[in-house]
């Protein structure tokens, strides 16, 4: 069984990395944004000295068997005001907002963290209709306008099945189609996984692209998408190899990850998964 308690930070929290040990728990924070903290010390004749600090959202997990021990470190953890160092001086203020104990392995849990994600040239052959259904999902979902976003190649493919339109570009909205449930959590593993560093940009054009002689036609981006889009195997063929959608950006807050890299994150996290389960 997991404890699972995620807060929101006040003041920044001093720490290297993002990753760290707190009670015994490992800690995560969450769509970090990095800042400086500089320390002025007055009673040495010394240069101030900058510390690297995060703001964003904490995740602590604690694992055990028993439920009795997870309540106690639960109870334990909620008092818990500030972490990290220069308590004194105000900063790593948290905010806590939710805690659950999972008593059954989540659906994304069946893949072993540590092993790392496979970036395929192609696609397996034996995917089954669900499977097939999601990664079409998860192969075309950026290029067309919702709520949130624009198209992500400014033009949407003029794809023939007005219904799978309709329902990529709403994907964002809560779904009742359970397939689309669960390609929303694939969409959001897949931005924990690439959107480690915030980066804002004010292009879509990633700064590879400046290897690039000239701008890209989205119109005839668009259309040739609409060419392969009714084959799965061929649409994976033509984004791994493209490389226009490797010179964009995936999120204009996270300027250094490429739409590329983003659609390829989620068709292989499902195909991984699709593969844990025949094994």
């Amino acid at each position: 069984m997991k404890l699972v308690i995620e807060g929101s930070i006040g003041t920044p929290v001093i720490s290297k990395k993002t990753q760290f040990v707190v009670k015994g728990c490992k800690a995560t924070i969450i769509e970090p944004r990095r800042r400086y903290y500089t320390k002025i010390n007055t009673a040495k004749p010394m240069y101030p000295y900058s510390l690297i600090c995060y703001l964003g959202t904490i995740q602590l997990e604690y694992k055990h068997s028993s439920i009795a021990k997870l309540k106690r470190k639960l109870n334990e953890l909620l008092r818990i005001t500030h972490i990290g160092k220069y308590q004194r001086d105000g900063l790593g203020q948290i905010q806590w907002i939710r805690g659950k104990i999972e008593r059954k392995p989540t659906y994304t849990a069946r893949i072993n963290p540590k092993r790392k994600l496979r970036i395929r040239k192609g696609l397996p052959l034996n995917l089954g209709p669900v499977q097939q259904e999601l990664l079409k999902y998860a192969l075309l979902h950026d290029f067309f306008h919702t709520s949130i976003h624009q198209s992500k190649i400014y033009v949407e493919p003029p794809l023939d099945d007005e219904n799978f339109v309709e329902r990529l570009r709403n994907h964002h909205e809560k779904a009742y189609d359970p397939l689309i449930s669960i390609f929303q959590v694939y969409d959001q593993w897949a931005a924990m996984i690439t959107r480690k560093i915030r980066s804002p940009v004010t292009s879509r054009y990633t700064w590879q692209a400046k290897k690039m002689r000239e701008k890209i036609d989205f119109n005839r981006l668009a259309h040739e998408i609409k060419e392969v889009s009714t084959n799965i195997w061929t649409l994976y063929r033509y984004i791994y190899s493209s490389k226009e959608l490797q010179y964009l950006t995936e999120s204009m807050n996270h300027g250094h990850n490429s739409l590329k890299n983003h659609l390829l994150v989620i068709a292989n996290l499902i195909v991984q998964d699709h593969n844990s389960f025949r094994n």
